[in-house]
Order: C-alpha cells, then sequence, then structure tokens
C-alpha cells in the first residue's frame, strides 16, 4: 500500500474547473535537495467542444512562494484526451538548479487557449517510478 502525502499536492483533487491561465500557489520542496521525482497529473475532465482548445500545464519553480518562477518542464494536453487520463512527468532537480540556483518552491500551472477551454486536473508530487496507486509513464 502506498500512501500519499498532502503537503506533496500541486493542485489538489477538488480544485475544481479552469477557464483561463492559471498557476496554482507553490508549495516549499526543494527539488534541487531530492532524488528523481514525477509530477503525477490526472486529467479529470477536458473540453473540446470546437476543436480548437489548447491546454499546456506548466511546472515551475522559484526561491520565494510570491516570486518569478521558471518553467522546467511542460505538458501538452491533446484536444480528444480521454477524461480519466493519469500522466507522469519525470522532474531533474539538476535540471531545476540550473535554471534557477536557489529555488525551494514548487508549482503547477495551465495555459488555455482557444473558444471554450475548461479544464479540469490534479497533480502532486511522487518518488520516480513509484506508481502511488495512480498514473502511467507520460507518453506510453
Amino acid at each position: 500500500m502506498s500512501v500519499l502525502d498532502t503537503e506533496l499536492w500541486l493542485r489538489a483533487d477538488t480544485e475544481g474547473t479552469e477557464t483561463s491561465d492559471q498557476s496554482e500557489t507553490g508549495i516549499n520542496f526543494n527539488i534541487r535537495k531530492h532524488g528523481p521525482v514525477d509530477c503525477v497529473i490526472g486529467i479529470t475532465s477536458v473540453d473540446d467542444t470546437t476543436d480548437d482548445e489548447t491546454y499546456v500545464l506548466n511546472i515551475q519553480v522559484s526561491d520565494l512562494v510570491g516570486g518569478t518562477y521558471t518553467t522546467i518542464a511542460t505538458v501538452a494536453i491533446d484536444n480528444g484526451t480521454a477524461d480519466g487520463t493519469v500522466l507522469r512527468v519525470p522532474l531533474n532537480g539538476n535540471k531545476a538548479g540550473f535554471l534557477d540556483a536557489d529555488c525551494d518552491w514548487i508549482r503547477i500551472g495551465v495555459d488555455v487557449g482557444g473558444t471554450t477551454p475548461i479544464i479540469d486536473y490534479w497533480a502532486y508530487l511522487a518518488p520516480a517510478h513509484s506508481d502511488m496507486g495512480k498514473g502511467v509513464a507520460a507518453g506510453a
């Protein structure tokens, strides 16, 4: 049995839908000092009614919770992505430290586009390659 540490949620599964660009509040997690971690992302629902909607999830780090964030990974969610899809995005602390040498905070955000973009998703950090009861490798 795996246990999920609620302090590692980047976006809770109860947050609701997003219809415009939005970033979550960062959590204090110094990725530079941890081994490999994955960002596990679940797509609860995504609107592709007019087939021109776009969704890009951005995982970002910063030295301050309210500071300037640097993107360390992006995931484009394709139109037609099935509700319930779960992705695993590997994160590298060395890369994060190279891009932001004193990053102590991490967050996730979404950039949306198109006529009627609506997305509901959740995300958390987990040890790399741990299934934590959910998730598959991105692109699998």
